[in-house]
């Protein structure tokens, strides 16, 4: 690419820096609620030998900077593309790299005769707001959670 920001797959060896951008995410989403690493990490592993055009990350000199992890899934109305993930590093936001990945899912998802995607956002995260309605994402559902 012309700004040296590569576009790949992800590789295991991108694994603790894809850790480390969960971890900042559920810090900034998720305030005192616990990382289930262990979790993530067989999740992610999962997906990445099972779909691995569903993990796409982007480097710059040797060094993941952002990742998105997208998929399909099946209800009740047919198949969708859900966005499980996106993340940016800080130093590089701001630059359409955010947009760059999830264009890259929604273009898998047209190629797989799929028209329609979904995300969740938390809804104090006012710059992933702002890009989901930039790139024409419309609030559909409230999902409401209480701590029991």
């Amino acid at each position: 690419m012309q700004d040296g920001i590569i576009q790949r797959g992800f590789r295991e060896g991108d694994l603790p820096r894809v850790i480390e951008f969960k971890r900042n995410s559920m810090a900034a989403s998720f305030p005192g609620k616990k990382f289930d690493q262990a979790v993530f990490k067989k999740r992610l592993l999962w997906c990445a030998r099972k779909r691995p055009d569903w993990i796409q990350v982007l480097e710059k000199d040797g060094e993941v900077i952002g990742y998105a992890w997208f998929g399909w899934s099946k209800g009740y109305m047919g198949r969708y593309g859900f966005l499980h993930q996106l993340f940016i590093d800080e130093k590089y936001r701001q630059k359409g790299l955010a947009q760059r990945l999830l264009k890259h899912a929604e273009a898998y998802m047209l190629s797989q005769g799929i028209r329609r995607m979904q995300l969740r956002v938390t809804k104090t995260n006012a710059p992933a707001l702002k890009l989901y309605e930039k790139m024409q994402y419309r609030k559909t559902r409230i999902i409401m959670e209480k701590k029991l």
